[in-house]
């Protein structure tokens, strides 16, 4: 049986929490394969995905960031998808990963 294709919630339909919620998910798999991805982030962060095609929720998630409290550890993600394959870099100095999702 073929996995099924990876599809971004249509932004028409579905609120920011519920965005956030899936790239969270999508985010958390990644990173579940991804040993060495994981080792990039210090342990306890908070993660933020700024999707590259969500204009309202990457306003929406660099609110939460500039609103989150001192000392709070958060990392500002930059996400995406090209054809099955999860675009990840962190908004700091490090190259940017393909991760497969399907």
């Amino acid at each position: 049986m073929q996995p099924a294709r990876t599809r971004v919630p249509d932004l028409r339909t579905t609120s920011c929490e519920q965005r956030n919620i899936w790239w969270a998910m999508e985010f958390t798999r990644a990173l579940m394969r991804d040993v060495d991805l994981m080792d990039t982030f210090p342990s306890g962060t908070e993660f933020l995905m700024l999707p590259d095609d969500d204009d309202e929720l990457v306003e929406h998630n660099l609110r939460m960031y500039r609103e989150r409290r001192v000392g709070d550890d958060a990392v500002l993600v930059r996400v995406g998808l090209s054809a099955d394959r999860l675009r990840v870099r962190a908004l700091r100095p490090s190259p940017e990963r393909f991760v497969d999702v399907a």
